[in-house]
């Protein structure tokens, strides 16, 4: 594939996980976390997009360690970087006990970046909308996704799953699928499994 299309395909992808962050910003209640996890994915995306047009190696790179070089190569986004960088290292913040992330700092550095990065790879960035919430937004996992997202209308299940095969010696659950809905054995005792309901 020709440079200049993957790194194409790697922005648009990057720009999907900024938008999803925006959704999640501009939500009715908006959730932290989660916005926190595509901001850091986007800053990954884009990262890896300036890095394979700055450099001809180090493809298996992890992000840092590409950010750490493209910052040696310019210092001066060094103060955006250092906001972005817990985000890579942590991924979803909370989950590693990371809770003290600051919206405001992380979001200003993360279009800091994008504007940066869009300049030097000599492309014209999209519109952008990223909302900084309010002090009361939650840092929770929001427990029914579409709703938490304003959307009233189709909230998720609880339980996935209403079929699924059971074993009464070892009490192992598969759901039933494509691949096992004609039956299938327990994977502990090699018992046949037994079809159960809700």
């Amino acid at each position: 594939m020709e440079k200049a299309v993957e790194i194409d395909e790697i922005l648009q992808q990057a720009e999907d996980e900024l938008y999803d962050a925006s959704v999640l910003l501009g939500s009715k209640k908006p959730s932290l976390n989660m916005a926190f996890y595509h901001l850091e994915q986007f800053v990954e995306k884009i990262v890896s997009a300036a890095y394979a047009q700055m450099f001809m190696d180090g493809d298996n790179l992890k992000p840092c360690a590409k950010l750490g070089r493209i910052l040696e190569k310019f210092p001066e986004i060094a103060q955006a970087a250092a906001e972005v960088e817990t985000l890579l290292s942590y991924g979803t913040p909370s989950k590693n006990g990371k809770t003290d992330l600051q919206p405001e700092k992380v979001i200003k550095s993360v279009i800091d970046l994008r504007e940066f990065f869009y300049g030097r790879l000599q492309r014209e960035a999209p519109p952008l909308e990223l909302k900084i919430p309010q002090e009361d937004a939650s840092r929770d996992f929001p427990e029914t996704g579409d709703k938490d997202r304003g959307d009233d209308r189709n909230p998720r299940p609880q339980q996935y799953v209403k079929n699924y095969y059971f074993c009464a010696q070892c009490g192992v659950k598969v759901p039933l699928t494509k691949q096992t809905y004609r039956g299938t054995t327990c994977p502990f005792c090699n018992r046949q499994l037994v079809l159960k309901h809700g």
